[in-house]
């Protein structure tokens, strides 16, 4: 048995080879191929882009897209109700 990193370039090795095969059997193939594989790295990078703000957001408090860092938002809501947050949180509004 060889070691994982051998077996693993091996394996892309081949299946670089197999999808050369699949694709050079047509060109509907290789235009399924390319579509497919179009469709599946946009994937990717959008979900590691989602996953990359999930997880580095609240490390660095940073701002949401439109809106800013939640100490501003605090204090933009209590500047735009006067100092009547209390009132404003249970709906006596005049």
């Amino acid at each position: 048995m060889q070691s994982l990193p051998v077996e693993l370039v091996r394996s892309l090795v081949d299946l670089i080879g197999e999808f050369g095969r699949i694709a050079g059997g047509s060109p509907e193939q290789a235009v399924l191929l390319l579509a497919g594989a179009a469709l599946m790295g946009f994937t990717v990078l959008v979900s590691t882009y989602l996953l990359a703000g999930a997880i580095l957001r609240p490390i660095g408090n940073l701002p949401a897209l439109g809106r800013g860092h939640t100490d501003r938002r605090e204090t933009i809501y209590r500047e735009g109700t006067g100092g009547r947050e209390q009132e404003y949180l249970e709906g006596d509004r005049r």
